[in-house]
Order: C-alpha cells, then sequence, then structure tokens
C-alpha cells in the first residue's frame, strides 16, 4: 500500500500490483476449493437420498399397522423409483405416494432392489415382513446401501 505523506488530502491506496496478487491469491483459494464443494454437495445428496428411503420404509411399516392392513412399497431400478401403494402423496392427494431419486433434490441412482427375490416389501397388518433385503444406490461420490432385516424390522444405512 502506497501512502501520501507529503498531501494529507491522498489517502493510502493500493497499487495495481498489489490488487493483481490479492486476485491471483483468491483464484487459487477457489479452484481448489470448488471441486471439493462439489464432492461435498453430492455426498449431501447421496447420504439424503438413504435416509429417505430409510423413513419410506419405516412409513410404511407404520401405515400397515395404523390400517391393520398390507402395505407395500414398490422399488422400480430402471427409474430409479418407488410407490408406497395404498398411500396417497401428502402433495398431491389425488395420486399415490412417489418418489424420484434422480430428480433433484436427490441426482442418484438406483443399482439394485432385492427383498426376498423381488424388487418390493410387503408389511402386513401387524408391521411385519417375512423378507430381508436391500436397495443400494449410486452417487458420483459413492454408493450407499439400505438393508432391511425382516427378523428385527431394523433399517441399516451404510
Amino acid at each position: 500500500m502506497r501512502s501520501h505523506p507529503g498531501n494529507p488530502a491522498l489517502r493510502p491506496a493500493f497499487t495495481l500490483v498489489e490488487l493483481v496478487l490479492v486476485i491471483a491469491i483468491i483464484g487459487i483459494m477457489a479452484a481448489i476449493a470448488a471441486p471439493r464443494y462439489a464432492s461435498a454437495v453430492a455426498r449431501t445428496r447421496l447420504d439424503n437420498a438413504a435416509r429417505r428411503i430409510a423413513a419410506d420404509i419405516a412409513l410404511t411399516r407404520e401405515l400397515a399397522q395404523a390400517a391393520s392392513a398390507v402395505r407395500k412399497i414398490d422399488f422400480t431400478i430402471a427409474t430409479s423409483s418407488y410407490i408406497i401403494t395404498g398411500y396417497a402423496d401428502p402433495d398431491r392427494p389425488s395420486q399415490t405416494y412417489s418418489v424420484n431419486l434422480s430428480d433433484p433434490p436427490y441426482g442418484v441412482n438406483m443399482k439394485n432392489a432385492d427383498f426376498g427375490g423381488g424388487p418390493s416389501i410387503e408389511y402386513s397388518g401387524h408391521g411385519v415382513t417375512q423378507k430381508s433385503g436391500s436397495v443400494i444406490i449410486l452417487g458420483p461420490t459413492g454408493s450407499r446401501t439400505i438393508s432391511l432385516d425382516a427378523g428385527t424390522g431394523q433399517i441399516t444405512i451404510q
């Protein structure tokens, strides 16, 4: 920074070299931070999608118990989506509850859904299922496996 001691009307100012140096440092920092930020966003989307699936599996069980009726969640690998049959979408009451994981805010793909040989989980009116299995989702930074243990009803995310 250059100052002008002989003239009090002139305030200290930055030189062009100092300004260019600061802009270059900011550019380097941004170039380092941008890929890390993108990776963190992708991981967060993948984690949020896994938590959404786990929550909706638990919701299906609760719906079966509340209605004392069979409730089913069907996964469709080709479209990376799933529906809960017999449950209306809270945002669109005339439609069945459905989630497309490839759409925002998730942007992930379903690799596999297998529960005893099929891509569905069926809960009895008592909230019990006979089939253990898992759903595998893929994102740009990795994958997550959402597993269901039929014996305990426990849902885990790995």
